[in-house]
């Protein structure tokens, strides 16, 4: 996320692009959006932020106080669709046109297999609770899968690499592959205390924070309380959400796309969901537009796809990807 929010590095992908291309390339301060002109035609690209506001993340197209990032700029304006804001809708979808998905439940006690509950509606990791053991029901907390929108349901949990891909279209440009954050024992602190100690690199409150009662039920999954005590050396993970490494960064210059770095069975995969997503988004917008999915890559190199985001932080990548077929 350091790269992708840095507002310099989507500076110097334009700057790039209008030095390569002859572009004519500006920047209203008033609002910030971008105008660029080339082979007699013209755009204007608007612009997103992250925001973090009650502890919750969130895009807003103003530079507000509570702005902490660049979320990019898009050649229209945000919109939504069922398969982005419903993922239910997306599990349906997708699952019908043969993709591997999580088997799900609409009542949490019929699951047949560990788990995690959502709500159909809500984004950035929140409204989720777990993830449980089937064999542990009275480990069954799901009182922050409450706070959100839609359908509460439960999903298979499937360990493994978290997985992020942007498109344009149907084309993927960009990837994140993400381990787990753990903690590493030794041999005399608490898990709670090394837990809140690593949460607290990235500023996250440890006492009745959303993120601290996931990193609880990930210990309890892995069947520690807690006040265990991890042996030295032993580790333990402490969330399985996207972004959540809980580390102190800063912003950088050096790109982190891991695209290139999928085997060829992970990229049939991974382009086969883009020619699913952007067939059902044309229904909709009739042009290509940007969004990500979400997966799980399992041990045996298999994606578990999860979400639709149709508004997602652009990578300064994607911009090369939309000069392309905006301008020939």
């Amino acid at each position: 996320m350091a790269y992708l929010v840095g507002l310099i590095n989507h500076f110097a992908a334009l700057q790039r692009l209008a030095a390569q291309t002859g572009a004519l390339v500006s920047l209203n301060l008033t609002n910030f959006v971008v105008e660029a002109k080339l082979r007699n035609r013209y755009y204007q690209f608007h612009p997103q932020f992250l925001m973090r506001r009650d502890g919750r993340f969130a895009q807003t197209p103003a530079l507000t106080d509570d702005a902490i990032g660049f979320a990019g700029w898009r050649p229209y304006l945000p919109f939504s669709v069922p398969l982005a804001t419903d993922k239910l809708a997306f599990h349906a979808h997708f699952k019908g046109h043969g993709q591997r998905m999580p088997e799900t439940w609409l009542d949490p006690r019929e699951a047949d297999r560990d788990f995690v509950v959502k709500r159909s509606i809500g984004s950035y990791g929140m409204a989720m609770s777990g993830p449980f053991r089937l064999a542990d029901p009275a480990g069954f907390d799901l009182g922050a899968a409450a706070d959100g929108g839609g359908q509460v349901f439960a999903e298979a949990f499937v360990e493994g690499t978290i997985v992020k891909v942007w498109y344009w279209g149907r084309r993927a440009f960009f990837a994140h592959r993400q381990v787990y954050p753990t903690i590493e024992g030794d041999g005399a602190t608490q898990v709670s205390e090394l837990a809140r100690a690593r949460m607290q690199l990235a500023e996250a409150d440890w006492v009745g924070s959303p993120a601290a009662a996931v990193a609880r039920a990930c210990l309890r999954y892995q069947g520690l309380a807690p006040e265990d005590v991890l042996a030295d050396g032993r580790t333990a993970w402490i969330d399985f959400r996207y972004g959540r490494n809980y580390l102190k960064t800063g912003t950088t210059r050096a790109s982190d796309n891991e695209l290139a770095g999928f085997d060829d069975s992970a990229r049939s995969q991974i382009d086969a969901a883009g020619d699913i997503a952007a067939k059902a988004l044309m229904q909709t917008v009739p042009v290509p537009v940007a969004y990500a999915l979400d997966a799980m890559l399992d041990a045996g190199g298999r994606l578990w796809w999860l979400e639709m985001n149709s508004n997602p932080t652009v990578p300064p990548e994607g911009y090369a990807e939309m000069f392309a077929d905006l301008f020939g």
